[in-house]
């Protein structure tokens, strides 16, 4: 298993605790469903946007930093495991084909 396969699988475990968490604070504290599910929301997004910061600068494969590399037409090659990561990084420099 990959690096990003395990993100997901961790960010689906998230969604899945979060739901199975409305649906006991609703039933157990007689919370209204609403204001329950508008908190939810809220959290799962804070939690997947943080799980997506950590995946943008990692390789997917292995997990290693790649700040430090330029990217390529295809994207970045991890130096260590070979994985061609296509995210764009930005450079210090601007585009010189634009």
């Amino acid at each position: 298993m990959t690096r990003l396969d395990v993100l997901r699988l961790r960010a689906f475990g998230v969604l899945i605790a979060l739901c199975l968490a409305v649906v006991g604070v609703v039933s157990w504290l007689a919370v209204p469903l609403l204001p329950a599910i508008g908190v939810a929301v809220a959290t799962a997004a804070f939690v997947l946007n943080g799980f997506g910061t950590r995946a943008i600068t990692a390789c997917h494969g292995c997990g290693k930093d790649l700040r430090h590399l330029d990217s390529g037409t295809h994207g970045l090659m991890c130096p260590d495991c070979g994985t061609v990561c296509q995210f764009p990084i930005e450079a210090d420099e601007p585009d010189q084909h634009a």
